[in-house]
């Protein structure tokens, strides 16, 4: 499996703006995309479970992604501390050609549809070792995703490392969020967001 080591956050206007010059004057633009992702559960062994603070959520997931570039399958385990916060993600992801025959063999199996969640994402890369995906919501506005790529050191300093990119940038204020999109959407009662100060 593949280790992903990122964070997830909110900026506020001006940070956002900050953002938006630096990764145009220092990072290379890959591409936009429009994306659907569609998230599962087998209800005779569930993936998703209520937390000690009452919200559901899933460590582990299986999640179909179907964008105007690609279609993808991905499966994601996360790695958690003793307080709940993910360190870090393994994932096992493969291309399909058919999304929607996908969506039809899961269905059959006995999976079933929890959530439908769609995204603009804009993608940077710096200097081939951070990737900067820029998701825009029709409800829930913009968050930032910042991964660290090609590393295989602990999760702890690769976050660590996207902290001090930060710095640099001069962005030390932002709200952080350390659930996915998946948990943060399917409990729209709860606030995941914590603020940040470097």
């Amino acid at each position: 499996m593949q280790k992903e080591i990122e964070i997830k956050l909110k900026l506020d206007k001006t940070n956002s703006e900050k953002l938006n010059l630096w990764l145009t004057e220092n990072a290379k633009y890959i591409n936009s995309l429009n994306i659907t992702d569609y998230y599962f559960d087998n209800p005779k062994c569930s993936f998703y479970s209520m937390s000690k603070t009452g919200y559901k959520e899933a460590l582990n997931f299986l999640r179909l992604r179907l964008s105007d570039k690609d279609n993808f399958i991905c499966f994601k385990k996360r790695e958690i501390d003793d307080s709940g916060k993910t360190l870090s993600v393994d994932e096992v992801e493969t291309k399909v050609e058919d999304g929607f025959k996908v969506i039809e063999i899961l269905k059959n199996s006995g999976f079933s549809e929890v959530i439908e969640i769609e995204k603009k994402r804009e993608v940077f890369l710096y200097k081939n070792l951070f990737e900067f995906a820029i998701d825009n919501f029709d409800k829930h506005g913009e968050f930032i995703e910042i991964e660290l790529k090609n590393y295989d050191g602990s999760a702890l300093d690769g976050i660590e490392q996207i902290y001090n990119l930060l710095k640099a940038i001069k962005i030390t204020k932002f709200v952080l969020f350390d659930r996915g999109y998946l948990t943060i959407f399917i409990n729209p009662n709860y606030d995941f967001g914590k603020n940040i100060n470097l």
